[in-house]
């Protein structure tokens, strides 16, 4: 009896003693999983943080100029792929583009950049996204046109030439332009610039045209055409200075059609203000000039808005 007793107990023990190397094992099985889950080699790495980037310079050699923003590297100043900055961002709202306004500075004489004159600025604004160009058209055959297109405070392009068109594109909800044309050195070349640009409520603004009378052939007054996209009024609104002149207005349908109106005898004023209702598909063209003769330079600022 004694040796079948000390049997059975060496039995449990050698059980006893397997349970608990398996413990052991398992436990440590367990610990090194923990330990292993908040190694760093398991972490995210870490990102770069992005910023938006915008542009708005002209691809040569046209000249067309375009916002758009894209995340950057801080660091680099490299386009990153970022999908949380992508998702978090909110989507840009889509601009709905503008009817398309078209205007013609006709019989338009330019000064001289050697001379005492001034260059002429044309100056719009666009609505919306789309294609921006002015067309240069020489009337004379010698001498060519310094031309400058800008936006805002950037000038996109600059050209000597006798003729040609510029261009440009904006996304910008506004963007306000300006054009610039005077002789190069002493010529003194009429012109007709074309203008068209996305717009609700067209309007454009010379400065620096000349008001100086019927003795001053080319530098008396100016003649606009336009397109109206609708019928309704067009505005002339027109200032030249501190000498009171008589002048005259003149509504032309270039079209064949009705509405045409002469505003003669006009004055003595330094400025004027006319409102006229025109029709559309028709073409239509604006004259303002002095009728006297004239008493020397008459610098003129006008503004011309059409439906």
């Amino acid at each position: 009896m004694v040796e079948e007793h000390d049997v059975s107990e060496r039995s449990w023990r050698n059980i006893a003693l397997v349970l608990a190397v398996v413990f052991v094992v398992l436990a440590a099985a367990a610990v090194g999983s923990l330990v292993g889950g908040n190694s760093p080699s398991a972490t995210a790495s870490p990102r770069s943080s992005g910023v938006a980037h915008g542009s708005a310079t002209p691809s040569a050699p046209a000249g067309s100029g375009s916002a758009s923003a894209s995340p950057v590297d801080s660091a680099a100043g490299e386009p990153t792929a970022s999908p949380s900055a992508s998702a978090s961002a909110s989507p840009s709202p889509t601009l709905a583009p503008a009817p398309i306004a078209t205007v013609t500075f006709t019989q338009l004489k330019l000064d001289a950049r050697d001379g005492p004159g001034s260059a002429r600025f044309i100056a719009f604004t666009s609505d919306g996204p789309g294609d921006i160009t002015a067309k240069l058209t020489s009337d004379t055959p010698q001498g060519t046109t310094h031309m400058v297109l800008r936006v805002g405070s950037t000038d996109l392009q600059k050209q000597d030439w006798a003729s040609g068109t510029m261009k440009a594109h904006t996304s910008s909800a506004h963007a306000s332009w300006r054009v610039t044309i005077e002789g190069n050195g002493i010529a003194t070349p009429t012109v007709e610039l074309t203008l068209t640009f996305p717009s609700r409520k067209p309007s454009v603004t010379i400065t620096h045209a000349t008001f100086d009378g019927t003795d001053s052939n080319g530098y008396n007054g100016i003649q606009v055409r336009f397109l109206p996209r609708a019928a309704g009024n067009a505005k002339l609104t027109a200032n030249w200075g501190g000498h009171a002149f008589v002048y005259e207005v003149d509504l032309l349908n270039e079209t064949g059609g009705t509405g045409s109106k002469t505003l003669a005898n006009q004055g003595p004023a330094t400025n004027t203000t006319n409102t006229f209702q025109v029709a559309s598909p028709d073409t239509w063209k604006l004259v303002l000039q002095n009728i006297e003769t004239g008493s020397g330079r008459a610098d003129m600022t006008a503004t011309i808005s059409w439906p």
